[in-house]
């Protein structure tokens, strides 16, 4: 379709006419207001020949000034003008027909013009989208046609070129002509300014063709005939409404209207009266209230669909919102389970491990106090065991009250078992100085924040934790630890941390073996430092059976465990990976294959500084920071063994 030259009003004067698009709309509708209006001459008043009920020009104005502009006025004057003039040049003078033309073009003009800008103001460029608009656009279109009609016959009864016998029947086809061909014909034009072919798809090109099919059937078949058939119309203009919208619709009512016009000037047709005049009026009239039924069904079927279509998208930017609002959800939940997580572990062991730290301490003191004077006790005890000796050899043959009590006592039994006792004291004092000194390294309680450490020591104090379950289970079969270390610097990490999650990842692999009963079980534990990259892998490998595919998806969720309930709290994981990931920046997966065993293992940043910055790392608090001290596995009971000297 042609585009018309809709230009912004901003732009000054000069620069809208020196625009080529706007002189060559002009000329087009000059042309086509000219052609149309000599069509229209034909079926004009036999004592009025400028005056016809079917007017095509105006609604070719009206059309042109609501979508181009006001800057068109200069083509659609000089075509009316040059259309009055030539029709008037037939019963007047020239310098009357010169004047009056001058005069009814002025008046057209303003009127058209008028009723333009009518339309845009109030019906914000739609026509036929809203009911309101349909209205507004009927009322319009019969409302300021009547100003033309009633000015131009003032003149004309001055002037005596129409008599005023003939001026209600003058009016009267005048303003149905101008009104009625406004309101048939404007809405196509502007309908079909808008229509992009882009839009015809395959299933509503056969609608076009049905319906220019129906129409040419419908309409030859009610409107040749002189039956009153002529409102079996009404339901294919309203199927072309609901079907193909503003063009469909629109161009059944102009398809209909032309063909009734053929018909009725064939002299065919329900609208035959006594004179053509008459029965152009009653076609209009009747054409009038079948295009005001359908434009107004037209604008309620937009309506609907505009209606659908918001609630289309506010359905839609509330699934969006919904969603959101989920992921949110979801989110601060999972931050919910988290910081759950770590209140229950905190709430739990944060007075335990200050119970744990302190008996370390006050236990090393005394033990320190006991192993320190076992020296002097063992040189003590060898010196009053030499003066014995020396008093047996002074006096060999003691009185018997003195022979009795050393045979009482047993002395030489004495003798010999007292130094193996304090011997048994030492070792045993050793080993609780021991115990304590690896505790205090495993739990780094004197350490905070990032520091340099040895990780094998870290790997070796936990296995020195756990000892007691590597040399005991409940079918008293050792288990055999293999350790294949590489050799690297020392890491930076959070040294405490880090033995937590040795401390769970071993826990699991002892668990998994005594699960499996093997007669020989196996644990090994890697590690490989990878030059590429600079990082540290920890792998823990057991020969135990694969780990279920129903556990595997679960494995790292809060709270889950497989144990029996009482013997584990289904964190150790989660937070192990917390640690590893959040935390070191680093990975914690593993690999379980049936004849290949199970292993998990970790891999971190040798240098920490990369992965977090000062601003990133997390304040914990002293409670926090006990829970990632101590653990169920630590507060478990020490056997006896540990402690027995």
């Amino acid at each position: 379709m042609f585009k018309m030259a809709r230009i912004s009003p901003d732009r000054s004067f000069w620069y809208i006419y020196r625009q080529p698009i706007t002189w060559l709309t002009m000329v087009l509708t000059g042309l086509a207001y000219y052609q149309s209006a000599n069509l229209s001459m034909g079926l004009a008043l036999p004592n009025s020949p400028s005056i016809t009920p079917i007017w095509i020009p105006a609604p070719i104005a009206w059309a042109t000034l609501f979508l181009g502009g006001n800057h068109l006025i200069p083509g659609i004057a000089i075509a009316n003008f040059i259309t009055n003039f030539d029709v008037l040049t037939k019963t007047l003078t020239i310098e009357k027909a010169l004047f009056t033309s001058l005069i009814q073009t002025v008046i057209t003009i303003l009127t058209t013009v008028v009723g333009a800008n009518l339309l845009r103001i109030f019906s914000v460029g739609q026509i036929l989208d809203r009911v309101r608009n349909v209205i507004v656009f009927i009322a319009t279109g019969l409302v300021i046609p009547v100003i033309t009609p009633t000015l131009s016959l003032v003149y004309m009864v001055l002037l005596g070129i129409v008599p005023w016998a003939l001026c209600g029947e003058i009016l009267k086809t005048w303003w149905i002509g101008d009104a009625l061909s406004v309101i048939i014909g404007m809405p196509m034009l502007v309908a079909w300014q808008r229509f992009r072919w882009r839009q015809i798809t395959w299933d509503r090109s056969w609608d076009v063709g049905l319906l220019l099919l129906g129409f040419g059937v419908l309409s030859g078949f009610t409107f040749l005939s002189n039956y009153p058939l002529q409102y079996l119309v009404l339901p294919g203009l309203l199927w072309a409404a609901i079907r193909i919208g503003n063009c469909g619709a629109t161009f059944g009512v102009v398809a209909v209207t032309l063909m009734t016009v053929l018909a009725t000037a064939m002299g065919r047709g329900p609208f035959l009266r006594s004179s053509l005049n008459g029965s152009l009026v009653l076609l209009q009239t009747f054409m009038g209230t079948i295009t005001l039924t359908t434009f107004l069904m037209l604008a309620t079927i937009a309506e609907k669909r505009k209606t659908q279509q918001d609630l289309a998208i506010v359905n839609e930017n509330l699934e969006l919102r919904v969603r959101d609002r989920t992921e949110e959800l979801e989110r601060i939940l999972s931050e919910l389970q988290q910081a759950q997580t770590q209140l229950v572990q905190t709430e739990k062991m944060s007075s335990l491990g200050q119970l744990v730290a302190g008996l370390a301490h006050e236990i090393n003191n005394p033990i320190s106090f006991i192993y320190g004077n076992l020296t002097y006790a063992q040189n003590y005890s060898q010196d009053l065991l030499s003066i014995v000796s020396a008093y047996q050899a002074h006096y060999p043959q003691p009185d018997q009250t003195l022979e009795a009590v050393v045979n009482d006592l047993e002395l030489d039994y004495i003798r010999d078992d007292f130094p193996k006792v304090l011997n048994s004291m030492k070792t045993g004092a050793d080993r609780i100085r021991q115990l304590i000194l690896t505790l205090r390294n495993f739990s780094r309680l004197d350490e905070g924040g990032l520091k340099k450490v040895d990780l094998h020591e870290g790997l070796d104090s936990t296995l020195f934790v756990l000892n007691y379950r590597l040399t005991q289970s409940h079918h008293s079969v050792q288990i055999e630890v293999i350790k294949k270390y590489d050799e690297f610097p020392k890491i930076e990490c959070y040294a405490d941390e880090l033995n937590q999650v040795f401390l769970h990842l071993l826990n699991n692999a002892i668990d998994s073996l005594q699960e499996n009963k093997s007669t020989s079980p196996t644990l090994r534990i890697n590690t490989k430092y990878h030059h590429n990259d600079k990082t540290v892998e920890v792998s823990i490998w057991t020969d135990g059976p694969p780990i279920s595919l129903a556990i595997r998806s679960k494995m790292f969720n809060p709270f889950f465990t497989t144990k029996p309930i009482g013997q584990g709290t289904g964190l150790g994981l989660p937070i192990s990976q917390q640690i590893i990931e959040e935390r070191h920046g680093g990975t914690l997966s593993y690999r379980s294959e049936l004849g290949n065993g199970t292993e998990f293992y970790l891999r971190i940043p040798i240098q920490q500084s990369s992965v977090n910055s000062p601003n990133d790392l997390k304040v914990e608090s002293h409670e926090l920071r006990n829970l990632r001290t101590v653990s169920d596995e630590v507060l478990a009971p020490l056997p006896p063994e540990l402690l027995d000297v």
